[in-house]
């Protein structure tokens, strides 16, 4: 298997990881990312997908902000982010 393949088969994973984890959670909650790595540089999105100012340093123990949620599965598969449940409110 090539390189792009594994590439291809690990984000395919990392989405159907996703999907499952969002289907399985109970109702009124959703996943929240919480930095596990010292810290990370994420270049927050809108919602249309565009970059919008600065990249942001997020801090071990920290949340991802939702327009950096964006990276998040990618940052999972290096491990500098885990999910938690949250309620839906936060």
């Amino acid at each position: 298997m090539l390189a792009a393949d594994l590439d291809a088969a690990n984000a395919r994973i990392a989405e159907l990881e996703s999907a499952l984890a969002e289907k399985a959670a109970p109702t009124g909650t959703r996943l929240a990312w919480i930095v596990t790595y010292p810290a990370i540089s994420v270049q927050p999105k809108d919602t249309d997908g565009g970059l919008i100012g600065d990249q942001v340093v997020i801090k071990q123990g920290e949340q991802l902000p939702p327009e950096c949620e964006w990276a998040a599965p990618f940052l999972r598969t290096v491990g500098h982010v885990t999910a938690v449940q949250v309620a839906a409110q936060q």
